[in-house]
């Protein structure tokens, strides 16, 4: 059995993070409105600032790097490539977001329209997720070209 390489999950992390963070942010704005007086209903309000920022960035690098270390950890059953990417980004995707999601729609925190879009846009985040992962973390029993086969 193959070691992990924690250095691969690691920078995989980061630019999983990094895709995440930047394609959540542009994202949102097609809900922000909605989500604001959804809180303000409730008397909440997000994490201003800089510390809201960083508390964001950290989680969206601890799932990118959860994300890479799914891809690696079921490579060797699946193999390495596209569809095995795939089934990493959905997994993450039905273990993570949709009971996170449900839970903010349960709160009351968002309404039927803004949950069927996040709960897409999130798909579509893991899986591009996992593709990179796949891209970053390459089979090793192969050249190390850092490509995912199909």
């Amino acid at each position: 059995m193959q070691s992990i390489r924690w250095p691969r999950i690691l920078f995989g992390g980061v630019l999983v993070g990094c895709l995440a963070f930047v394609l959540e942010s542009i994202t949102s704005l097609v809900y922000a409105q909605e989500r604001t007086r959804a809180l303000a209903a409730h008397d909440l309000a997000p994490l201003p600032g800089p510390w809201g920022a960083v508390l964001t960035a950290v989680g969206w690098f601890g799932l990118g790097c959860g994300t890479v270390w799914l891809y690696a950890a079921i490579q060797p059953r699946f193999g390495a490539g596209i569809k095995t990417a795939v089934i990493a980004g959905v997994a993450v995707w039905a273990l993570w977001f949709v009971p996170s999601l449900l839970r903010w729609f349960a709160l009351g925190l968002m309404v039927p329209w803004t949950l069927a879009y996040s709960l897409a846009v999130a798909l579509a985040e893991s899986i591009a997720g996992a593709l990179i992962g796949a891209w970053i973390y390459p089979d090793q029993s192969s050249p190390a070209s850092g490509r995912a086969s199909g």
